[in-house]
């Protein structure tokens, strides 16, 4: 009873008249009967061969083209007549991956251009599927990790499954840096990367960084429209994780830029206390670590993102990097793609650094609790602003942020450029996996001017351990 009374009160304002049903999406055209039967055929054959396919590790990059005719067809998504023409190409090329993958073999896996692949999401369990330019310098077996610039589309009401796959197979974009991986993302439809939006385009990153060796430090967030609304966002909120930001159009907020007081319904307290968790616009201070390339015009409306984010970083004490773009609308101008590509080659060359000196952070909540060396593990108050400044004194090379960088000038030594990282076994483990294990403890000091052997990279002078408060345990542990 009380599930028919709820879906009652939330049914009545349309029954009533008072707020229009609005499809997003308006009706495909009809499909002749002749296509029907012809994309239910193919449809057939491609599951026949998928049959045999359970368990491949990249069975989601056949299963997104049985989706997507599938769901085009079930669910009228044909937009125009050549859409069907497309849905056949998309089977064929599917079939032909199916029959590849039975053969043991992937070639789109190391294949360089156009290339479309797919993942399953953890949201539905469905596959989900994105586009790759895979650059001409890249090889499987070259030594090299590769930038990653992630790329945000525009709202299009037709942008059916099928519609983004064949464009991603056919078009490039209008940005295709050199020696970088361009990811393109579908994000079901049309979000601007909020909520399920998030998680389709982390995901999406995490498969490209599985399939594909990516330097962590070099992956850029990028977008136009409301693809730019979608790198504000993920810039603004989860910025930690990435080398710089290139919006351009599209909103970085609600209020003013939907103008809140001008509408019809009067939004409830609640519904702007958790505005907070979409505004780019409350995070303003977050770009301190992170850089940010806007792109604004004089004949468009959507300048306003720039606008009001300029603002924001302005009362922070920060400066917004802007291209501008003079006599055009709702579109990029030639020179500034030009001038954008540079700017962000140059962020790209030098990479996210991942430990700064100084770490600004604020945030409404702890979803959004991360910039680079500095986790904010609790609020006082949630849904208020907190705040959080961070800097270290004496910071030497990256990776002296440690305990033993406050001891160092105690220490009868002299400092190189030289390190050493990574695994502590050599070749005295090999003989057994059993002695593949930690043989350095917290910390250790080695004398280099003593060779190396087989069980050590040198004189080991001192090493030990940390307490739980990070103070220096005597040698027994105590």
């Amino acid at each position: 009873m009380k599930i028919a009374l709820l879906a009652a009160a939330l049914l009545l304002p349309i029954a009533c008249g008072q707020e229009p049903l609005h499809l997003i999406r308006r009706p495909g055209v009809a499909v002749p009967d002749g296509d029907q039967r012809q994309l239910r055929a193919g449809l057939t054959r491609l599951n026949s061969r998928l049959e045999a396919l359970k368990g491949n590790a990249y069975l989601a990059d056949v299963l997104i083209f049985e989706k997507a005719v599938r769901y085009a067809l079930d669910g009228n998504e044909f937009f125009a007549s050549e859409d069907i023409f497309k849905a056949k190409e998309l089977l064929r090329v599917g079939t032909e991956r199916a029959d590849q993958l039975a053969r043991g073999d992937a070639p789109w896996t190391h294949g360089t251009g156009l290339v479309v692949r797919g993942y399953r999401s953890n949201i539905d369990g469905g596959v989900q599927p994105y586009g790759l330019v895979i650059p001409s310098t890249f090889a499987v077996d070259r030594p090299h990790r590769w930038r990653v610039d992630a790329w945000f589309h525009g709202r299009s009401e037709t942008l059916s499954e099928v519609n983004f796959l064949w464009d991603r197979m056919h078009n490039p974009g209008q940005f295709t840096p050199r020696d970088t991986i361009m990811l393109h993302l579908y994000r079901r439809y049309c979000n601007a990367s909020t909520f399920a939006g998030e998680v389709d385009f982390f995901e999406a990153l995490r498969d490209v960084k599985k399939q594909y060796n990516v330097d962590g430090n070099r992956i850029l967030v990028r977008g136009f429209s409301m693809g730019g609304a979608s790198a504000w966002h993920i810039g603004a909120h989860y910025g930690t994780n990435f080398a710089a930001i290139g919006p351009g159009a599209g909103f970085a907020e609600t209020s003013e830029f939907t103008n809140f007081t001008k509408r019809k319904y009067e939004p409830t307290w609640f519904e702007q206390k958790l505005l907070h968790l979409t505004n780019a616009t409350d995070y303003a201070i977050n770009f301190f670590n992170v850089p940010v390339v806007g792109y604004k015009w004089d004949k468009d409306g959507q300048r306003q993102a720039a606008d009001v984010m300029a603002r924001e970083m302005d009362r922070e004490g920060l400066t917004l990097s802007r291209v501008w773009g003079l006599n055009i609308g709702h579109a990029y101008t030639p020179g500034a793609i030009v001038q954008i590509d540079k700017m962000m080659d140059a962020i790209a060359s030098k990479g996210r650094v991942e430990w700064p000196r100084e770490v600004r952070l604020t945030t409404w909540t702890l979803k959004c609790n991360r910039m680079r060396w500095v986790v904010l593990d609790g609020l006082e108050k949630h849904w208020e602003r907190a705040r959080l400044n961070a800097s270290v004194e004496g910071w030497g090379d990256p990776g002296s942020n440690s305990v033993l960088a406050r001891i160092a000038d105690k220490l009868p030594i002299q400092w190189t450029k030289d390190s050493v990282s990574g695994i502590t076994f050599r070749e005295y483990a090999q003989s057994n996996n059993a002695l593949h294990v930690a043989y350095l403890p917290d910390y250790a000091v080695v004398d280099f001017t003593t060779p190396p052997d087989a069980r050590w990279p040198g004189k080991i002078v001192a090493a030990g351990l940390f307490g739980e408060r990070w103070e220096l345990l005597r040698n027994d542990g105590q």
